[in-house]
């Protein structure tokens, strides 16, 4: 029992282990997609789908993906390469954000022509992979916490 519990936890985070610290409810950041993944049980490859269209049917979700393929683009998603959510864990947790940069995929990068350098992906998978956007420990070279709470709390308001 507590290694199901223990294998679910380190599934469920890795799916959602990266944040945008200028928005942290960003769905394309902080659910992964994986492409070419090698365990793609009920489509969760398509994790943001997931969210996005909780009511649709798993074999749905690639169909949704594709559509929304220019929100992925635009929010540089967190887009990985062959691998798996076990394989993400591992990487996050040992933080080889060396590894973790070799399997992200910079969609936004690609199409606009201007891809990340494999210094910049390092630099952008140890930021999204920052424990907490907000709090005592938050260096004060990243956005505010203040900035980010206000914007969080603005969106619920309106």
């Amino acid at each position: 029992f507590f290694e199901a519990c223990l294998l679910l936890a380190a599934v469920n985070w890795s799916w959602h282990a990266f944040l945008d610290p200028a928005n942290p409810a960003n769905e394309y950041v902080q659910s992964v997609t994986i492409l070419d993944g090698c365990i793609n049980v009920l489509n969760e490859d398509s994790h943001v789908v997931h969210h996005s269209f909780p009511g649709a049917h798993w074999t749905e979700h690639p169909a949704h993906m594709d559509k929304a393929w220019g929100k992925y683009i635009e929010n540089r998603a967190s887009v990985f390469r062959t691998t798996h959510a076990f394989e993400i864990f591992g990487m996050s947790v040992a933080r080889d954000y060396d590894a973790l940069a070799k399997k992200f995929v910079d969609i936004k990068g690609e199409k606009e022509g201007c891809p990340m350098s494999h210094a910049e992906k390092v630099e952008l998978m140890k930021e999204r992979l920052r424990g907490c956007w907000w709090g005592p420990r938050v260096e004060s070279s990243s956005r505010s916490s203040e900035v980010v709470i206000e914007k969080i709390v603005s969106k619920k308001v309106n």
